[in-house]
């Protein structure tokens, strides 16, 4: 059986001025940020390509900005939004606790954790920790009988769990067949499935275009 997977990254966020307390309140308000007004469009954008007509499922985190994404896809093939926490964004943990931790780090946290897998904060995850709930779910997804699926996620969760059939060049980047990945908000890969295995993983949206 053959399908097609499109994995999402949420569109473009509200930018918020910066009033961190550096406590558990900042996972919850992050979880709250709802979509810029060009996230809204081009979330809208999204839902109008080609490839976005006649999705059977559509799956999101349970971020608002990642279900306020989801909504058009949703709308516009008349299907309900299926809700799973294992699309979430990677959880940082203590933050000023990864202060410290990045003053010893070259790179930025999400690289150093590509570098290094089971790199993690405190009360946070690690890249293995993430793409391995990932990966459980596009399993789970893969066996289903839909043939057509929209699924939203975030930045680093996608980029670790890419990060699994993709080569890293030395600037961190994403490589598949040669062709770079660009994880931007927000992209659009399409992961094309035969037998419940990946043979090919295709960006078709990007804000690089």
């Amino acid at each position: 059986m053959e399908k097609d997977i499109f994995l999402i990254r949420h569109a473009e966020a509200l930018k918020i001025k910066d009033t961190r307390k550096y406590d558990i309140s900042d996972q919850v308000n992050n979880e709250k940020v709802i979509l810029s007004v060009n996230g809204e469009k081009l979330a809208k954008e999204i839902s109008e390509l080609q490839e976005m007509q006649n999705i059977d499922m559509v799956w999101s985190s349970n971020y608002v900005r990642a279900l306020a994404t989801a909504k058009y896809i949703a709308e516009k093939n008349n299907i309900e939004i299926n809700v799973d926490n294992r699309l979430n964004e990677r959880k940082l943990g203590d933050l000023k606790k990864l202060r410290e931790l990045g003053k010893n780090k070259q790179d930025s946290y999400t690289n150093e954790q590509l570098k290094d897998i089971y790199l993690k904060n405190k009360e946070g995850e690690s890249n293995n920790e993430v793409s391995e709930r990932m990966e459980l779910f596009i399993k789970d997804i893969i066996s289903n009988d839909a043939k057509k699926i929209a699924i939203i996620s975030h930045g680093a969760s996608i980029k670790f769990w890419l990060s699994r059939y993709c080569e890293i060049d030395e600037q961190c980047n994403l490589q598949y067949n040669n062709q770079r990945l660009y994880i931007e908000s927000p992209s659009v890969f399409n992961i094309k499935i035969k037998n419940k295995e990946i043979m090919d993983i295709k960006q078709i949206f990007g804000n690089v275009w």
